[in-house]
């Protein structure tokens, strides 16, 4: 007889024993999750280097609102060189180093524009959200 469960699976009524063989199979099943990279791996992966492979195929793919009148060769190093400093900040920070002398403002608009070149609804997210503009207005 084909029955329909409490929870609406077809087949059996689900029992303890049937929780736990799919408990025990869903486990088997899992895959790992993806660890994240450093911030020094991603700005390594925009080498030119990997300019001929990788971004010159794909970077408009990735970075779907570039500005179109620039090359991938430019726009690559744009990104490069923003994830370098990207990378310099959070370094700053993480050691608890001192970062007002830095350019904060400059900062968070790279941040911005490396956020709106893959996706502008998610920096319009951000943008909403963020403090940072508001305590950089009120520093000594």
């Amino acid at each position: 007889m084909n029955r329909v469960a409490p929870d609406g699976v077809a087949g059996e009524a689900v029992t303890p024993v049937c929780r736990e063989r799919v408990a025990a199979a869903s486990k088997k099943s899992q895959v790992a999750p993806l660890h994240p990279k450093p911030n020094g791996f991603w700005q390594r992966m925009f080498a030119a280097r990997h300019d001929g492979r990788l971004w010159n195929p794909h970077l408009r793919r990735v970075f779907p609102h570039l500005d179109a009148h620039r090359s991938v060769a430019q726009h690559r190093k744009a990104i490069h060189d923003a994830l370098e400093t990207n990378r310099q900040l959070r370094n700053r920070i993480a050691h608890h180093e001192p970062i007002f002398h830095r350019a904060l403002e400059a900062e968070y608009r790279l941040i911005g524009q490396l956020i709106a070149w893959r996706s502008p609804q998610t920096f319009c997210r951000m943008h909403q959200h963020q403090q940072i503009t508001t305590w950089l207005a009120a520093r000594p």
